[in-house]
Formats: C-alpha cells, structure tokens, sequence
C-alpha cells in the first residue's frame, strides 16, 4: 500500500483459477506502514500443470499475480 493511511483489501482468485488454490486472509486492511502477510496453498486434485490469477483489490488499486503450480502426483 503506497498510501499512508489504510485501505481495505479483498483478496481472491479470478474466475476460473482451478480449488486447487487457496489464499488467506481474503479481506482486512492494507497500510502503509506495516507489511501485510499473505499465505497462498496449492493443493492439488489432479497430476500436471494448475494455474490462477490472484488478485488483491482495493478502492485505489488493483494487483494481480499469475501463479503456476506443478505436480506429478
């Protein structure tokens, strides 16, 4: 948060990232002095290739991460 004061977040996956992924928390507040932790789980249901997008949204911005995650089960 490049701000200095906070600003509320939600966190989640685009649509049409597979369950394999789970982010938390999914909501709180962002500020501008304190980092903010985020822990993201891949669990995969099938072998092979799983990808998403995360993204991070607030009032004044807007972030979005690709994730890739590989298994061969």
């Amino acid at each position: 948060n490049s701000f200095m004061g906070f600003s509320d977040f939600r966190a989640a996956f685009s649509a049409g990232t597979p369950t394999d992924w789970v982010v938390e928390p999914t909501e709180g507040s962002l500020s501008g002095r304190t980092d903010t932790d985020f822990i993201i789980r891949f669990r995969p249901q099938n072998p092979g290739l799983s990808e998403g997008y995360l993204v991070i949204d607030t009032e004044d911005a807007k972030w979005t991460w690709k994730l890739i995650g590989n298994t061969s089960m």
